[in-house]
């Protein structure tokens, strides 16, 4: 969703691209706030559960954005 915002706002007109910024912004912080581990020298986990921790396995999805 990130580069889905980043991308549109690269080619939406000046009025709309605060909107895309908003989107991006908002990606951004939910990715550094659930994926990010400071812990772990702010290595990211691929994919978390439900509960927020680190799935051991992950699922062969394609990258959809």
């Amino acid at each position: 969703a990130l580069r889905a915002a980043a991308e549109a706002w690269a080619v939406a007109p000046p009025e709309a691209r605060a909107e895309y910024a908003e989107i991006g912004r908002k990606c951004s912080n939910a990715f550094l706030r659930h994926f990010v581990r400071p812990d772990r020298r702010l290595m990211a986990n691929q994919t978390v559960g439900p509960d927020g921790q680190p799935v051991a396995v992950i699922p062969a999805t394609p990258d959809a954005d």
